[in-house]
């Protein structure tokens, strides 16, 4: 007994080691993993080219104090958008260890909402047209107040578009007058962002079946269209081949789900009743069976109930009585209907005779 109390004890000691905060001094070399800490603060201003070895799989989460740059490399330093990063005080990343000295940055909060790129602390952009030379952007007040003042981009569309796996490896584009594009699957070391470099909003589309991964971490695969107002960005990353698209940044206001549905401006996880329709589903609903609403929006769920003689029904949601029907010793009925968030669990218990109907 005595040997478990001092594993226990040093397994709980390690957990505290990992999980306290640190400090290190900037450096050309940054070895990270001189300190156990998960969660670090770099000091200091001098640039960042490596984080040192450790193996792979060990995680930090790094806070800023001063602005400094890490410099990219596509097999040592894996940023976001392939370009050298410009820290602020206070810019918060998390790295990731993949061994051998290579590390990546797998998210990363700026203290101003975004963070700068090399060379340009003023965080103002301009904007390379279609043609030579560049102009400036006008841009509204409203926009200005979660936008950029404008952005670098490498090429434009001015007509629909769908992109081929060789144009989303680091480019970035203008979209102009309301244009959609759609993308491809996600190849290894793909990377592109978009910038609607118009005064009505643009559109890029993931068709159903490619996968990406929201920056609250829902990952959905059955087409999703992102709604760009007038001079805002989507920058996206691919997770792996084939492996899908990780969303890394955007100022965009507006995301539509269902991309068979143009141009509906619904906000994500809103569309309620968009693309739904009323179905009996009595055949594929056994009282005291949970079921899970994975359809990728909320549903709206009536329960009819009959019964010749006393009996009762309930509703449960997420393990909660939410509705309950009951009659005592005549014949009767009634209904009880709710709305099941998207992802969450449901079942109705009941000795009556029901007919299940779902808006999904």
């Amino acid at each position: 007994m005595s040997d478990i109390n001092n594993v226990m004890r040093q397994v709980m000691a390690d957990v505290r080691t990992l999980a306290a905060s640190g400090s290190i001094a900037s450096a050309s070399t940054t070895d990270l993993g001189s300190l156990d800490a998960t969660f670090l603060t770099v000091t200091g201003a001098i640039g960042i080219n490596s984080f040192g070895t450790v193996d792979a799989g060990i995680y930090k989460i790094i806070t800023f104090d001063s602005a400094l740059t890490i410099t990219y490399n596509a097999t040592s330093m894996i940023l976001p958008g392939a370009v050298d990063k410009v820290t602020a005080a206070g810019d918060t990343a998390l790295f990731v260890s993949l061994g051998a000295g290579n590390w990546k940055c797998v998210f990363y909060g700026a203290s101003t909402g975004y963070a700068a790129l090399a060379g340009n602390s003023a965080q103002t952009f301009d904007v390379a047209a279609a043609t030579a030379g560049s102009h400036a952007v006008n841009k509204t007040l409203a926009d200005a107040l979660y936008t950029p003042i404008s952005y670098s981009t490498q090429g434009a569309f001015g007509a629909d578009t769908t992109l081929t796996t060789s144009q989303v490896l680091g480019q970035s584009y203008s979209l102009l007058s309301g244009i959609t594009v759609t993308l491809p699957n996600a190849p290894a070391g793909g990377n592109v962002t978009f910038f609607a470099d118009s005064a009505t909003s643009c559109y890029v589309t993931i068709p159903s079946g490619i996968y990406i991964r929201l920056p609250d971490g829902t990952a959905i695969n059955t087409g999703l269209t992102y709604e760009l107002p007038p001079y805002c960005t989507l920058e996206l990353l691919s997770n792996g081949a084939g492996a899908g698209w990780d969303v890394i940044r955007t100022t965009g206001k507006n995301i539509i789900q269902n991309a068979t549905v143009a141009n509906q401006p619904v906000a994500y996880g809103q569309a309620f009743t968009l693309g739904q329709s009323w179905q009996e589903v009595t055949g594929s609903r056994a009282s005291g069976v949970t079921y899970t609403n994975s359809t990728g929006k909320a549903i709206f769920i009536s329960i009819r109930s009959q019964q010749a003689s006393s009996g009762y029904t309930n509703l449960v949601i997420d393990g909660l009585p939410v509705g309950t029907q009951q009659q005592n010793t005549i014949a009767g009925g009634g209904t009880i209907s709710s709305v099941i968030p998207n992802g969450s669990t449901y079942r109705y218990d009941t000795t009556n005779n029901c007919f299940i109907y779902e808006l999904r």
